[in-house]
């Protein structure tokens, strides 16, 4: 007699343990900006399936998925890694078409990596690798809640800040969410310290910072018990835009033209916070809030929460330039 396959069953909707509903901040009003540059032509990307040779002379691996911008289907002009044009002159290679009209596009893009480990926590842990492993963690709790995922990095690999925004762009993702830890908080505090930020010149902006920031929240909460007077945060901790002398003060929300959120959910710097991350199974909680929120975004129902008014920050040291080694086959 043959066998018989049980019904599939759905997978349930990775949804942000419910602690409190919302975290106020209705009264807080964003600036508007207009967006400085123009779009980009919507020309999707390339993923390398094999071996690519470049016009340079260069050859790539496979897994990697690189922005068009030119060229032909055959023959496509990309930006690399570095940041660099490049046209793809023969290999393995596939076209990544942009959303489609009410397709679920999301990009994941783990923060710094390569030569940019991030903040670092005392344990020598660089935020980098957290970073990696929580955005491949909510890839995964994404899985068959939205159409499509692609991630900016895959490895610990130097990623350009023009590359992941152009990445986004090229693919028009419904929502890019950037994941970072953070470092260097104002002091002390009774509540997770998490924030989020995004675009003035982004209309879907504000909600998106306040779903996400919401959704961590959520999930962070359940945690407090286990670090009781452990937490630290900023003084203005919650879902947040910052200014700079150009618009926006990050690069990514400034360029980008896609609905972008800068997630900084825990402080790697605080070695209770540190612990925390470094767990395998907080990693996959907070993973599942963060999916959870992207989900909420998506259906357009959950208008969010928790935003602040930004206190004055400095600029930030000036810094040098940051090496960057493209990847090779």
């Amino acid at each position: 007699m043959p066998s018989v396959s049980p019904t599939p069953q759905p997978k349930p909707t990775p949804t942000p343990t419910l602690v409190l509903a919302t975290y106020g901040g209705d009264d807080v009003a964003w600036p508007n900006l207009k967006h400085p540059i123009p779009a980009p032509p919507t020309l999707g990307a390339i993923l390398t399936t094999g071996r690519v040779m470049l016009d340079s002379g260069r050859a790539f691996p496979a897994g990697l998925s690189l922005p068009r911008i030119g060229g032909t289907a055959t023959s496509p002009l990309v930006l690399t890694p570095c940041n660099h044009r490049v046209r793809i002159t023969g290999g393995a290679f596939r076209a990544v078409a942009p959303a489609a009209p009410g397709e679920t596009l999301v990009v994941l893009d783990p923060g710094h990596g390569g030569h940019e480990p991030g903040a670092v926590a005392k344990d020598g842990t660089r935020e980098a690798t957290r970073n990696l492993q929580l955005s491949l963690a909510v890839r995964d709790a994404l899985d068959g809640h939205v159409d499509r995922v692609v991630l900016t990095r895959t490895m610990d690999r130097d990623t350009s800040l023009a590359f992941r925004v152009a990445l986004a762009d090229a693919l028009r993702a419904g929502l890019t969410v950037s994941l970072h830890l953070n470092a260097v908080p104002d002091g002390p505090s009774d509540h997770p310290g998490t924030s989020t930020f995004a675009s003035l010149a982004e209309k879907n902006g504000r909600r998106a910072a306040g779903v996400l920031f919401q959704a961590e929240r959520r999930y962070l909460e359940t945690l407090t018990p286990e670090l009781r007077g452990k937490w630290v945060a900023n003084r203005d901790a919650g879902a947040l835009y910052r200014i700079g002398s150009r618009g926006d003060f990050y690069y990514q929300l400034r360029n980008s033209h896609v609905p972008w959120v800068i997630s900084e959910a825990l402080y790697i710097s605080n070695p209770a916070e540190a612990a925390l991350i470094a767990r395998p199974d907080v990693r996959a909680g907070l993973a599942h809030a963060i999916a959870g929120g992207i989900v909420e975004y998506f259906g357009a129902k959950d208008p969010g929460s928790g935003w602040r008014r930004p206190l004055p920050r400095p600029s930030g040291p000036a810094g040098g330039e940051i090496p960057c080694a493209e990847p090779s086959a």
